[in-house]
């Protein structure tokens, strides 16, 4: 996996290469949701296919429990190497936050 255009949110796998996710919070209840391509993403992983889909969308909708200073950070990790992270802080009396990954495949 490689990050385009020196933007952690714009990526470029390979077909065939397998996804990871991770979520980490602070300062919150850990509380988000993952959907790809339109659907509810069940799990950590998914495999880019372009028989499914090009680019793929990756939506992760994240709530804060707090009134302020809470954080999410997302690591997307590629099996064929390469990372991409990317923090949400939170707002004050900001609610939910959302970020949506491009990954193309080459």
């Amino acid at each position: 996996m490689r990050i385009l255009n020196n933007n952690p949110l714009d990526l470029a796998g390979d077909d065939g290469e397998t996804i990871s996710i991770s979520v980490s919070a602070s300062n919150t209840v850990s509380s988000y949701t993952n959907n790809l391509n339109g659907n509810p993403l069940a799990g950590g992983s998914f495999v880019l296919s372009k028989a499914t889909a090009n680019p793929y969308v990756l939506l992760v909708f994240m709530i804060f429990s707090g009134g302020a200073g809470g954080l999410y950070i997302v690591t997307l990790t590629g099996s064929n190497g390469g990372s991409s992270q990317y923090s949400v802080h939170q707002y004050p009396g900001q609610a939910s936050n959302a970020v949506a990954y491009s990954i193309s495949i080459a």
